[in-house]
């Protein structure tokens, strides 16, 4: 099995729109909720969200490709070359060939879908935009970095709720270890911001705009990083389907869960197995 090092990382988030941004945010524990700027807030029982604001399209698509694009598929494109841009990985036309990539959404183009049902049904418009399905479907974002980057490789979308991201990466170390890729442009990317997509407005609660985060993955000896100083190894990963029901977490998770709620340390000997390793309770 090959070892698998991250090499770069790009960030489009609320918190902030570089890694150099970003980080000290996180590990300030800065707060990146405020007032609803981008979207009207008349018809919304709530006036907070996570925003991403001042994200400049031009630095990246022309007016037209931004057209073509939607937005969250815009964030994974501006993180994908951030990320590329951090690693310093020269990927050359053979190497694009074994370069994959790998990007985890929860709903796909909801800001398209929005637009088209307001046409549809609230402006009875007999027709919608001509690229609404390739700009809403969920892998937009996979598929526009691959073109975006020349990559040639593998390249699939994963979508499993707020651990989209997560699995995407998970599913890219996988990739690189079994040396199916030699390299993997993985992460997660959403947008919502249109006045349909308000999944805790019901209850009172804040909106969310989610932005993207992109890693970069190789081989360890392909890259030849290993003096660089800037990346970090990663040793194995797994996932369980034993949180049960998300929407009623005292209730049992029926048929297709693993039956009910699971322990934190199930997770952790079930990654440290993977990894060949043993998980300590209590870390």
């Amino acid at each position: 099995m090959h070892r698998v090092v991250i090499t770069g990382i790009g960030v489009v988030s609320p918190a902030g729109m570089t890694l150099d941004e970003y980080w000290p945010a996180l590990v300030n524990a800065h707060c990146a909720i405020g007032f609803i700027k981008n979207i009207p807030t008349e018809r919304l029982n709530t006036r907070l969200a996570e925003q991403v604001l001042n994200f400049e399209t031009r630095t990246s698509f022309t007016d037209k490709q931004a057209g073509q694009v939607d937005r969250f598929a815009q964030f994974a494109v501006v993180s994908a070359q951030a990320a590329v841009k951090d690693s310093n990985i020269q990927i050359s036309e053979e190497g694009a060939l074994t370069t994959a990539v790998v990007v985890g959404n929860s709903a796909g183009g909801q800001n398209t879908f929005d637009d088209a049902y307001l046409k549809l049904y609230g402006h009875n418009s007999p027709r919608l935009h001509p690229l609404t399905i390739p700009r809403g479907m969920s892998n937009a974002a996979a598929s526009q970095v691959s073109i975006r980057l020349g990559l040639k490789g593998p390249a699939w979308t994963v979508s499993t709720a707020c651990a989209s991201g997560t699995h995407a990466i998970g599913q890219a170390f996988h990739m690189i270890r079994s040396g199916r890729a030699s390299v993997a442009v993985a992460g997660g990317a959403d947008a919502r911001r249109g006045e349909a997509q308000r999944p805790h407005d019901s209850r009172g609660r804040r909106d969310d705009e989610d932005g993207a985060g992109v890693h970069l993955r190789s081989r360890h000896r392909r890259t030849g990083v290993a003096d660089r100083g800037k990346a970090c190894a990663a040793v194995g990963h797994a996932r369980r389907e034993d949180l049960g029901d998300a929407a009623f977490p005292d209730q049992a998770a029926g048929l297709y869960a693993s039956g009910g709620h699971g322990k934190r340390v199930d997770r952790l000997h079930a990654r440290a197995q993977d990894a060949g390793a043993r998980a300590v309770e209590g870390l």
